[in-house]
């Protein structure tokens, strides 16, 4: 599964698991189960072969290594959100 692309899907979850520090508000966000979340940070993780969050009674925490991936998703997330708001904006007039 080493070479296999990660899904980007699990990109966006991690990005909001990371901005909310919670599974469950990060689930509402999303429109997702908190059991699913938790799902597809595990199959991210597992995809990668290292632990992401580590996971606290009342929320988590990114390792060094979910850290790092956080902060490079986040910021790409946010570049195409906003490239698809303005295209929307475009696209309606």
């Amino acid at each position: 599964m080493a070479d296999r692309p990660l899904e980007l899907g699990w990109l966006r979850i991690l990005a909001e698991v990371g901005r909310s520090r919670n599974l469950t508000t990060a689930a509402q966000r999303l429109r997702l189960t908190q059991p699913g979340v938790s799902y597809q940070i595990r199959r991210l993780e597992e995809a990668l072969g290292v632990r992401l969050l580590d996971r606290h009674h009342r929320g988590v925490a990114l390792t060094e290594e979910g850290r790092r991936l956080h902060d490079l998703v986040s910021r790409q997330v946010m570049e195409i959100d906003e490239l698809a708001r303005e295209i929307r904006r475009r696209d309606n007039k």
